[in-house]
């Protein structure tokens, strides 16, 4: 049987749709990976695996609004949508876990006098 031009094209649109659009190998799915880990971009911004992002804010909110007002500039500098920014509470314990010493997360105005205790 001599090849037509009919059967020509339909074995280049076979090989074609096999290149473009791939067939997913079994034993590679996603959730083999495992549930995914929370990604902390820096110590005081955590991308949770639901979209959520959390900001951890290290001075007490006594009225001024603290976690209101830095969870908004979070939300506007990285264009998030405001339902998904979470505020918490820095913990204390996180920089002795990590051996880092504590005047560099503390305000400006306690440095002088932590500094001066460490030296």
């Amino acid at each position: 049987m001599e090849p037509d031009r009919r059967s020509l094209l339909k074995s280049i649109a076979a090989v074609s749709a096999g290149i473009v659009f791939p067939v997913a190998i079994a034993g590679c799915r996603v959730d083999d990976y495992g549930p995914a880990e929370p990604v902390e971009l820096i110590s005081w911004v955590v991308v949770m695996p639901n979209n959520t992002v959390r900001i951890r804010i290290p001075q007490s909110d006594i009225g001024q609004g603290v976690m209101t007002t830095l969870s908004q500039v979070l939300a506007e500098e990285l264009d998030l949508d405001w339902s998904l920014v979470r505020p918490e509470f820095f913990d204390p314990l996180t920089n002795l876990r990590r051996g880092n010493v504590y005047v560099y997360t503390c305000t400006e105005s306690s440095w002088s006098q932590i500094a001066s205790s460490i030296r």
